[in-house]
Order: C-alpha cells, then structure tokens, then sequence
C-alpha cells in the first residue's frame, strides 16, 4: 500500500494528500469510500461506491 500512494506522487494525476490519507484508512479497515471522485478508482483493492 505505501508503495501505491507513493508512486501516485509521481504520475500525472495524484490522490493528493488529503485523499491518500483516506484511501490508507479505508485500506486499513477493509472499509469502502461512497464518493464521486474517480481518482479513488484507479486503487486496487480499494472498494468504491459511486453515486
């Protein structure tokens, strides 16, 4: 997971840091992020629920 948020510094869209921080907590968690930000998508294993 470090290795993931690590490299988004370096392509050309980011997470940014306010969302790399809630993508690692859900990670953490098992959890699931309810959000219209596409950004979260591109994270594997991560479970994203568009609206």
């Amino acid at each position: 997971m470090a290795g993931l948020l690590r490299d988004s510094v370096f392509t050309e869209n980011p997470l940014g840091d306010f969302n790399e921080a809630i993508a690692a907590i859900a990670l953490c968690y098992d959890g699931e992020i309810i959000t219209r930000d596409r950004h979260f998508e591109k994270i594997p294993e991560l479970k994203v629920i568009g609206y």
